[in-house]
């Protein structure tokens, strides 16, 4: 597990943990589907992130809770609401660590 979710509350650990890998292969899946990337991997739709400029939203996802987000932050944004932490307009950054 991820150090910075080293206090989430048990429930919300578990949960987490047992929806991690299910999460990043379901956005891989949608940016398939959407006809972004090429493949189905991970890493492909992570890249592909990256590439993404900001404002543009093509790496947003709807999520399977009904909420919108950059693909590879929907995880920390997970564990965040698990712990009642709600957020508006969240970006990666894109590769720029700057601006996320």
């Amino acid at each position: 597990m991820d150090e910075n979710l080293t206090n989430l509350p048990e429930m919300a650990k578990w949960f987490f943990d047992a929806n991690k890998d299910k999460l990043a292969k379901e956005n891989a899946l949608i940016l398939f589907d959407e006809g972004k990337i090429p493949d189905m991997s991970i890493n492909t739709a992570k890249a592909y992130c990256a590439r993404c400029k900001i404002g543009t939203h093509k790496c947003s996802v709807q999520t399977r809770y009904g909420w919108c987000c950059d693909l590879c932050v929907e995880e920390e944004l997970l564990a965040l609401r698990l712990c009642g932490v709600h957020t508006m307009g969240s970006c990666c950054g894109h590769g720029d660590q700057r601006l996320a």
